[in-house]
């Protein structure tokens, strides 16, 4: 370790290497070694001895950690606070803007695509693989991304620049898409990996900028993704009508490349890539996440299986119930999702998150039996939206937390379980909205509901009830966490 390139963030114990006895001793005489050299050394008793070095001149490790805080303290930027800090914030909130809307707003494709040519040839199912694909290497390359950003830190900023340009390629590419398949390569398996790329190396570096106020960093960040999802909708689809699906691409790409490359230039870590040293921390095992973990990500994997054939199939809903623009209520979908992110992550703060997640997936599971449900208009189908974007939306604000809650004992695998969530999240957006695409079938379907009843109207009656019993699985596998949790507490006391 080299002083001057490298400092341990002793203040950010989730991100300090976890060290073998072995380790330890090697680690604590370079700082030694550094101590006695420095000018910002305090003095320490150093009475010389011919026999060896007695243990007053042995520094202890409370000398070394004040060192190490003063360095830090003196060279890097403040933590929660400062214009670094919010500007990182601010250029994240970007990427999540550019590159998670556009799949939180996937159902105006969905909705473009089956009723235009040449697209509309193609299932229901299959358009939907589009964005599902997306969706899931969005959230799922979370896993071997994190393990080799960890592994080689100093190359983060260059390998984002790549996912950018990958990105282009792609969305460049699907404006001269002709059929499903090469759809599902420009615009979901491109998109998809890229944005993992963009945005992953921003989750390690949160965990740098933002210790106290991180639930709150993190509610905010991902409310880009929300805002995303409100703006989208209603200018791809203006675009769509008047420019046609090849020049909407082309225009989105170049709106891409110029706000991408602004906010990659600020989003930068707070430690220099020397500070975290290759092969420091903890890469994702299966068995990490077994070790008392897994409910989190059982929990995760139910609501994201419930959450995300809402998105998908909410326009399609709204068009076959007579609403002129159906998108409207995907845009208020996300735009709810904003105070709800912000709220929950902020709540997570104070509260913890194990509990607020199972609540906010019971009452999620409550709005979709009843009110998507009954759902025969713009009114109902309004409220809905609006109620289940603040509740459902805020889930993954709630992570950070989760995954600081979940390594209370093993704060260096914070960064790994966060992306675990991640992953888990993406198996749950493939496998909802397949599923629940082979179970509605909005096109030749009459105003009758459910067995002749005013529930779930269009045939959209297996779809609620599908969609609200994942909601409410996540919700008890996530009370089941949280009375284990419980246990444990008192097993201690």
């Amino acid at each position: 370790m080299q002083y001057g390139t490298v400092c341990t963030p002793t203040f950010f114990p989730e991100l300090a290497p976890k060290l073998t006895p072995m380790q330890d001793t090697i680690e604590l005489k370079t700082h030694c070694d550094f101590i006695t050299s420095s000018k910002h050394a305090p003095a320490l008793s150093s009475t010389a001895n011919a026999s060896g070095p007695s243990r007053s001149e042995t520094p202890t490790r409370d000398d070394v950690s004040r060192v190490e805080q003063a360095q830090c303290d003196e060279h890097l930027p403040p933590v929660d606070r400062g214009v670094n800090a919010w500007s990182f914030c601010a250029a994240t909130f970007a990427i999540e803007f550019l590159f998670w809307g556009p799949q939180s707003s996937f159902g105006t494709f969905q909705s473009y695509y089956e009723s235009n040519a040449p697209f509309n040839q193609s299932s229901s199912t299959a358009i939907a693989t589009i964005g599902t694909t997306g969706l899931a290497l969005e959230y799922g390359a979370g896993i071997l991304l994190m393990a080799l950003f960890q592994r080689h830190p100093q190359h983060l900023r260059v390998v984002m620049y790549f996912g950018l340009l990958l990105w282009l390629t792609g969305t460049f590419s699907a404006s001269f898409a002709s059929s499903v398949w090469q759809l599902i390569i420009c615009q979901g398996v491109m998109p998809g990996l890229s944005a993992a790329i963009i945005s992953f190396p921003t989750y390690i570096w949160v965990t740098q900028w933002f210790a106290e106020k991180r639930g709150l960093a993190s509610g905010l960040i991902i409310t880009g993704a929300s805002l995303g999802g409100v703006c989208l909708p209603l200018t791809l689809d203006a675009l769509l009508q008047r420019l046609g699906f090849a020049w909407t691409m082309r225009v989105w790409t170049l709106f891409t490349a110029v706000v991408g490359l602004a906010a990659l230039h600020f989003a930068r870590p707070r430690l220099p890539p020397g500070a975290m040293t290759r092969g420091a921390y903890p890469v994702f095992s299966f068995r990490t996440l077994f070790r008392g973990r897994f409910i989190a990500a059982l929990a995760s994997l139910l609501q994201a299986a419930g959450y995300f054939p809402v998105t998908v199939f909410l326009p399609t809903q709204a068009s076959q119930l007579g609403i002129s623009n159906p998108n409207i209520v995907l845009s208020v979908l996300n735009l709810a999702s904003i105070p709800g992110r912000l709220g929950f992550g902020k709540l997570s703060d104070m509260y913890g998150s194990v509990a607020l997640m199972a609540i906010s997936s019971a009452a999620s599971a409550v709005l979709a039996f009843l009110l998507y449900g009954f759902a025969n208009g713009l009114a109902m189908l309004l409220a809905f939206s609006l109620l289940f974007g603040v509740i459902a939306g805020g889930y993954s604000s709630m992570w950070a937390q989760a995954a600081r809650d979940m390594s209370s004992k093993e704060p260096e695998y914070v960064p790994v379980l966060y992306s675990a969530l991640f992953v888990a999240r993406g198996i749950g957006c493939i496998v909802g909205p397949i599923i629940a695409s082979v179970l509605y079938h909005p096109s030749g379907s009459t105003r009758t509901g459910l067995n002749g009843s005013s529930y779930g109207l269009y045939d959209s009656g297996v779809l609620s009830i599908f969609i609200g019993s994942l909601l409410a699985v996540s919700a008890i596998v996530g009370l089941a966490g949280f009375v284990s949790k419980l246990s444990a507490r008192r097993g201690k006391n």
